[in-house]
């Protein structure tokens, strides 16, 4: 259920689309995995990691994860 609402307040606000929109683009064209997840952190700290750019994260991983282009983890 928080999960729908956070979708519903992300979508009502353009601004927040947009500037999520850019974060996002940032981050996927980071040049390394870690250089993508110190900008994550980096946002984080500065309280700049809103809810928005979470749900788009969340779903490209999730389209990523279904797809026959993304390669099982090894440990």
């Amino acid at each position: 259920m928080a999960a729908v609402q956070a979708y519903d307040a992300a979508t009502e606000s353009v601004e927040k689309l947009q500037a999520a929109e850019l974060k996002f683009q940032d981050i996927i064209n980071s040049p390394s995995l870690d250089a993508a997840c110190r900008k994550i952190d980096n946002l984080a700290e500065k309280k700049e990691l809103d809810s928005t750019l979470v749900l788009m994260i969340t779903k490209a991983w999730s389209a990523s994860k279904e797809s026959n282009m993304m390669k099982d983890e090894v440990n």
